[in-house]
This record gives C-alpha cells, structure tokens and sequence, in this order.
C-alpha cells in the first residue's frame, strides 16, 4: 500500500500531458510526466495497493501512453517519490 504522507503537503496541476507538483514542505517544485502525475493524483484519495494503483493510473493516462509494463513504471515512480519524500509505503 502506498500514500502520501499529508495530503494538503503538495499541489498538483495538469497541463495537457505534463503535471508540476509543488511540495509545501520543502518548496521544491516538480515537472512530472503523464504517469508520474497519474500515479499522485490517485494517492491523493487515500492509501491505494499497486494493483488498484495501475487501474486507476491506465484510466488516467492518455490513449495513446503505451500499457506495457505499467506496474514497473508505477513501481519506479513510487520509489523516486519516496526520495523526495512524496509518497511513503504503508502496512
């Protein structure tokens, strides 16, 4: 399971294809691509599982984002957002 640590601590906005996140904590500002943005959008309503995460992620991402190995990329996701402290692994 997998979620963000305070949900008022980041900002996301979408433009098109590109999201930037905003971290209130650390006053870092990041530019994350369709699925990065997909993967943090889906934590803001809570906890989620990695199987739930790639429903939700592969209905958020554009027709044309390729499916393929979806759960690795989520996977990676989550630990470069676990490094900037944006997501934590949960019990």
């Amino acid at each position: 399971m997998w979620r963000i640590p305070q949900a008022n601590e980041i900002l996301l906005r979408r433009w098109d294809d590109e999201w930037v996140v905003y971290h209130v904590d650390s006053g870092s500002t990041y530019l994350l691509n369709a699925l990065g943005g997909c993967v943090l959008q889906a934590l803001r309503n809570g906890q989620v599982g990695i199987e739930d995460l790639s429903g939700q992620v592969a209905s958020c991402l554009p027709a044309d984002e390729p499916a393929d190995r979806l759960q690795e990329s989520i996977q990676e996701s989550l630990r470069q957002f676990m490094r900037l402290h944006l997501v934590e692994a949960c019990a």
